[in-house]
């Protein structure tokens, strides 16, 4: 006989089970490795009051997230440097960078100031 007897074979299928299943349960997590959390509140320049459902986006990417009620965020991104846009009917948006680094929580509060609206005379006749 040349082959591989039958419990070479077992073992063989065994080993190479294993490998796999060790490979599809690393592997993620590697992955996740160099990912890191941003969180923080929107509030308002003129007396901190929270600024709901704002939307924070990752410019140039296709991550963000829209605060809470309570303007609270949070979302997971890879490591970098990134600039965040943050916006909101009735506020100016604004744009500031961030550094998030793997593994770690970076804290991002950002205050959104009112946005003015001139409007034009209008002139009433009756």
């Amino acid at each position: 006989m040349f082959g591989p007897s039958g419990r070479t074979t077992v073992l063989l299928v065994r080993t190479l089970s294993l490998l796999v299943l060790a490979t599809l349960v690393v592997a993620p997590a590697f992955a996740q490795a160099n990912w890191g959390d941003v969180s923080g509140h929107v509030t308002q320049a003129d007396g901190g009051d929270p600024v709901p459902y704002a939307t924070i986006l990752v410019d140039g990417t296709n991550y963000g997230t829209a605060a809470g009620s309570d303007g609270f965020f949070q979302f997971r991104i890879p490591a970098g440097r990134y600039a965040l846009l943050v916006r909101s009917i009735g506020f100016e948006p604004q744009i500031d960078s961030v550094v998030v680094r793997p593994r770690q929580e970076t804290i991002f509060n950002i205050e959104l100031t009112e946005a003015t609206v001139e409007v034009g005379t209008a002139i009433v006749e009756g």
